[in-house]
Parts: C-alpha cells; structure tokens; sequence
C-alpha cells in the first residue's frame, strides 16, 4: 500500500489542510479524487479555482509522486512540477485522451417499441441529439460508442450514429433478431450494470412497459421485478461504490400497435412516455450532466427526471444568502456573508408583522435531478421545525435584471413566525420523486385519457435501484447539506 501526501495550500480555514491519501500501488481512484476535490473546493476561493474535474487533475498532477497514477484523471502518471519536457507533456496528453470512458446505448427493440420509431418522430430525434453530443470531440466526453439493440439478447449495431438513427424504424427492428414478443426489462437492466464498470458508461433506451405475458399474475409479477433490479444493483454498488443511476422520461408520438400486459394489441395514436437510463461511475456522470444540458435534449420531450447518486456525492453547490424576498431586516455578517445573517428581526409593519423571512441563492443545475424534484419541499429536510421552506426556480429575466442571482439557478426560501438565534441545516434528500407514483400504470388495457401517460409497473423498476441505493446508506442519502448561522 503506498500512501500519497497533498499539501492543499491555501484552502480552508486554517490556511492550509493536509489531506492524506491512499492508492493501490501508487494509484489514486475516483472515491480518492473525490476527496481530493472536496478539500480543495472546501472555502469560496478554492471553489472558484478548482471548479471543473480538469483543474483538480491539473492540481494533482503537480502534487503527485513519480509513479503515481490518477485514474479519474486519464491515469497519467505524476509529471515534475519543474520540468517543461514536452515528450512528458505529450504522454500525458496521449494517455488522458485513451483513458475517457467507453460509451454503449442499448436501444430496446421490442414489439412495443414499434411505434415510436414509425416516421420522423421526437423518440428518433432526441436519441440522434443525445448520441451526437456526445460523441462530440468538443465535449471531450468519449471517443468510443457502442450501439447495441436490446431484447432478449443484446444485440451489437455495426455502424455510425447517423446510420444507427436512420434504421430506426419498426422494418428494421423486426430483422435485428432476439425475441421481440415480450420484453423483460429487468432483466435488461441486470445485465447492463453487470457489464457497467468505472470506464464505461451504459446507456438504454426503452418505454420500460413490462410484459409478463398471458396467465401471469401482474401484480407479483411486478413485485418480482422489482426485488431482482435491486439484489442487481445493491450486488454492482458492493462492487462499484461510486456508481451513479440517472432515470429520465420523455415523451413521444407514438403510432402503432400497444402491447398491454396480457400481451393484447391496441391501435394507439397518441403521445406516450419513454425512458433513457444513464448508469455509470460518478465523475462519468457528473462530467455528462456539466456538458450537456439534459433538460434540452435535441428533439425535445423531457418530462422528469430523477437521479440516484452514491454516498460519497455530498459536495455542496454553490450557495449565498440574498437581500431579496425579505421580510424583517437582517444584515449579512461580514466574516461570513455566504451563510450568516446577524441583526435579524422580525417584521413589524404590513400584514407580514410578526414574520421573518429570507432567501438562499443555489446552483442545483448540476444535480440531475428537474425541477418537479427540486421544487418539491417534501424532498428538503431542516434541523428545526419552526421554518417553511419553498424553492423556486430564478426565471431568466430576473437573473439578468440582478447579476448577483446569474450565477444561481434557485432560490431556497425560508420563513419563520418564530425567530430565534440558531444554527440552521438544510439537507435535499434522495426520496422517490412523486412522479414515479403518478406514472405507474397497474393496469394498462385502456389506453386513453390519463392512461396514455403512465408506464406498466415503472414504479416498481425505479423503486427498487432506488431501494438498492437505499441499503447502501443504511436507509437514506443526501444530495447535499448547508448550514445556515442566525443571530438576532
């Protein structure tokens, strides 16, 4: 075991902090970057400089011993912070480039999925958008893509993405081989986070309806699905702590034949959700979410989405109490502007008397998580009980009339009747978003009206990665934690 030192100069309290690290052989790993990353990013001046995963490498690289290497990092090696040599630097270079992380989307093919890809639809669209942007040798996100189709076996697709898009279509689905009568989800997503590994990122495309077929019971059916998805994914998280899930739903025109749960096909024509799945290594999904915005995927349709990250992501965003939507007065302490308030008092003129209130500017565009998620205070989690708490989205217009609000893309809202001097914790919590339950479908023989919107038993797949992630922390998890000092 060989044990790396990195003097962090000029990050935290104290002017300096030494973190101590550890690595197999002289290799520093992604829970190891992590902490690295943290503890650079741990005072505002720090969280300025070392901002992007790039500029922590660049930090370790001029830290590390010689023999060292860095994983997250493209695993280059430890360069000497004097020398200029550029046959050293073109070696880094050539090995952080090989080292970006592989690429496979799996697009389910199934019987169901017919209707999506009939004609120029949003489905194709946004998949060829999705694709592309990361394939792009601007984004820097990977240089190797593999297509695959899925049904009862994975099926690999020799060609380009273009190519790959242009033969979606219900014709070419039906030659692309497998069992395309029932579709087992579950099963799917077993085998993609068994081949899922912290180079790889594995990507499936599908409406997620399960298929039981005739003469099963629907009910146990789903239940049983769920329970191996999360014996799945709790056996990968034993092996890869640091894997990340990401669900997203769409939606799309849809015309052709839907295959309800008792295998029987109904005509639809109407516009019906589907599903892409992200799952990969953390600083993979991390890096995905900071160069491509997800909620403007080319083609459209987005509709929610809902992240599950590992234990060890509790980085806090960036974050400051404003001097907007107060109520009282209150100054900021000059010591800590960003997360003290002294001098609070509460309002004694207007119908707010008797009130106090106050505002945080947050950035939670990096979450992965929308804003159905993210504006839902069911998902936040206070030390006292004596605040409210409402989010809000900052519109554009409102960022650009305030430059103070243009680096934020919330406001986290707190009210009081009873002010007092305290320590306040706000935490956002990994709950099941309530969109999950209100797109369950238990039974989908009557496509119309409501029903168009829901998914046969998605409830049940996401519930249990969500529950798999939930044994992992011993019940819950939190996306991240701030503090807050009051004084009156």
């Amino acid at each position: 075991m060989a044990f790396l030192y990195l003097l962090l100069t000029g990050c935290g309290s104290d002017g300096g902090d030494t973190v101590k690290m550890a690595g197999k052989d002289g290799a520093i790993d992604a829970t190891e970057f992590e902490n690295i990353a943290t503890a650079l990013r741990k005072d505002r001046r720090g969280a300025a400089q070392y901002k992007t995963d790039e500029s922590v490498c660049a930090y370790i690289r001029s830290k590390m011993k010689r023999g060292t290497a860095c994983a997250p990092c493209g695993n280059a090696t430890a360069s000497d912070a004097n020398s200029n040599a550029p046959s050293q630097q073109q070696n880094v270079s050539k090995s952080t480039s090989m080292s970006k992380p592989i690429y496979d989307a799996y697009i389910e093919n199934s019987m169901s999925m017919d209707g999506y890809v009939n004609g120029n639809t949003e489905f194709k669209n946004a998949i060829y958008g999705f694709l592309s942007d990361i394939l792009l040798k601007t984004n820097g996100l990977t240089d190797s893509l593999n297509l695959f189709y899925a049904n009862s076996e994975m099926l690999p697709f020799k060609a380009d993405v273009r190519d790959f898009i242009e033969k979606l279509n219900p014709a070419s689905f039906k030659v692309r081989g497998g069992k395309r009568g029932s579709s087992d989800i579950g099963l799917i997503l077993e085998k993609m986070v068994q081949q899922t590994n912290p180079n790889k990122v594995s990507i499936m495309v599908s409406d997620c309806v399960f298929s039981p077929g005739k003469g099963k019971n629907a009910k146990d059916y789903l239940v049983a699905q769920g329970i191996g998805v999360k014996r799945a994914f709790a056996d990968a998280l034993m092996q890869q702590p640091n894997l990340a899930t990401v669900v997203i739903q769409l939606k799309s025109s849809f015309s052709g034949t839907y295959y309800d749960y008792e295998n029987h096909p109904v005509a639809l024509n109407a516009k019906r959700p589907y599903y892409i799945w992200l799952i990969g290594n953390d600083l993979n999904i991390k890096k995905l979410f900071e160069t491509i915005d997800i909620q403007q995927i080319k083609g459209g349709g987005v509709a929610a989405i809902y992240a599950m990250y590992p234990s060890s992501r509790t980085q806090t965003p960036a974050f400051k109490i404003l001097r907007t939507d107060k109520i009282g007065t209150f100054d900021l302490d000059r010591n800590s502007p960003q997360n003290a308030i002294i001098g609070a008092k509460i309002a004694d003129r207007t119908d707010k008397i008797g009130q106090f209130q106050y505002a945080i500017g947050i950035d939670l565009s990096k979450t992965g998580l929308s804003d159905d998620v993210l504006t839902d205070s069911r998902h936040y989690r206070m030390n006292a009980d004596n605040y409210t708490i409402a989010v809000q989205r900052i519109p554009e217009q409102e960022k650009r009339n305030d430059p103070a609000l243009s680096t934020f893309s919330h406001k986290l809202i707190l009210n009081t009747k009873s002010l007092k001097s305290q320590n306040l914790s706000i935490e956002l919590l990994t709950a099941l978003p309530a969109w999950v339950t209100t797109s369950n479908s238990e039974d989908d023989r009557q496509q119309k009206e409501a029903e168009l919107d829901k998914t046969f038993g998605i409830k049940y797949l996401v519930e249990g990665v969500s529950d798999a992630y939930a044994s992992q922390t011993k019940g819950e998890n939190t996306i991240f934690s701030l503090k807050i000092n009051i004084k009156k």
